[in-house]
């Protein structure tokens, strides 16, 4: 492996619809929202995933912008989500 790879591994336990995940020393929690079945004890997965998009696009963002010695400051992100519940 070389300097530049890097490994990441998470764990996660389940109690109905919620879903708590460990990431290193942080802790995630996955839920449904009530009317869906689940605690509303944390952001949907849909939202989740929205959301890690939203974190990816930033670092990277922030990576080019530093290579290119551009002061970027910060991005507002509006991702906006639909799903279809007839399968």
């Amino acid at each position: 492996m070389s300097k530049s790879t890097m490994k990441f591994a998470i764990t996660g336990e389940t109690n109905g619809m919620q879903t708590m995940i460990k990431a290193g020393e942080h802790q995630l929690t996955i839920d449904e929202p009530k009317n869906m079945g689940g605690t509303d004890t944390g952001a949907d997965p849909l939202s989740s995933l929205l959301g890690t998009l939203a974190g990816c696009e930033n670092v990277i963002a922030h990576f080019v912008a530093k290579e290119m010695e551009f002061d970027l400051g910060a991005i507002s992100f509006d991702i906006k989500e639909s799903l279809t519940l007839e399968g």
